[in-house]
């Protein structure tokens, strides 16, 4: 077993580095290239140990920004570098290797962070496989995916939406589950009423218990954990 570090941005400087275990010693190290205003955001390991990264350019008012993808064999060997243009978007809040031989990106677009997008890519080239809009505004309900579950059949989603945007205190604050294929086709949305208090605003983490179970961490205004039945 291996330690992984994430990529780090410092004095200017973005790497990716492979630790060891017992010494915490680079096995090796990589710079990520590209311009100045990219900001490593998420980090991924495969199941032969190879890394990705993604990236996006700093928040600018433009129409169109810069998601960057890396990824590295287990040996640290660069396989591909792909750059792409995007809506701009705020934030990328999930990255993960998926089954089908795909990596797949969650961002949060910016204008107050009005919707969450997935970007499939292929593991062995890094071509564009998909792109879905998961949520987007309803009315005045703005939505916001703080991260994604990666199932075996496909990608499960906790989308918290409030007003005008995720990190001001409303009065009106829900949550829902959305499910996506491993295809990227939108299967279900499963409103989740009365969980999160109508008076805050949350982050939602997720992750799967042992016997299946789907288990919600909310975070920012209150601090609470649930746990649903598979």
């Amino acid at each position: 077993m291996r330690w992984r570090s994430p990529a780090t941005t410092r004095m200017g400087t973005r790497q990716v580095a492979m630790l060891a275990p017992d010494t915490g010693a680079p096995l090796w190290k990589r710079e990520l290239a590209g311009p100045g205003d990219l900001v490593p955001r998420q980090i991924a390991i495969g199941p032969q140990g190879d890394v990705a990264v993604a990236a996006h350019a700093d928040f600018n008012a433009d129409e169109v920004d810069t998601l960057r993808l890396w990824r590295f064999d287990a040996d640290g060997a660069l396989l591909w570098d792909r750059v792409l243009t995007v809506p701009v978007y705020e934030d990328i809040t999930g990255l993960h290797f998926a089954p089908g031989d795909q990596l797949v990106v969650l961002r949060g677009t910016v204008e107050f962070s009005t919707r969450a997008e997935l970007l499939s890519v292929e593991v062995a080239t890094g071509e564009t496989r998909w792109e879905l809009t998961v949520a987007a505004p309803e009315g005045d309900m703005t939505a916001w995916a703080q991260d994604m579950l990666v199932d075996g059949d496909g990608f499960t989603i906790p989308v918290s939406r409030s007003k005008w945007h995720h990190d001001i205190m409303t009065n009106t604050h829900t949550l829902e589950l959305r499910t996506v294929s491993l295809a990227g086709e939108l299967l279900k949305v499963a409103p989740l009423p009365g969980v999160l208090a109508p008076d805050s605003t949350s982050w939602v983490r997720s992750l799967r218990g042992r016997c299946g179970e789907l288990i919600l961490l909310e975070s920012f205004s209150h601090e609470r954990m649930f746990a649903f039945a598979p």
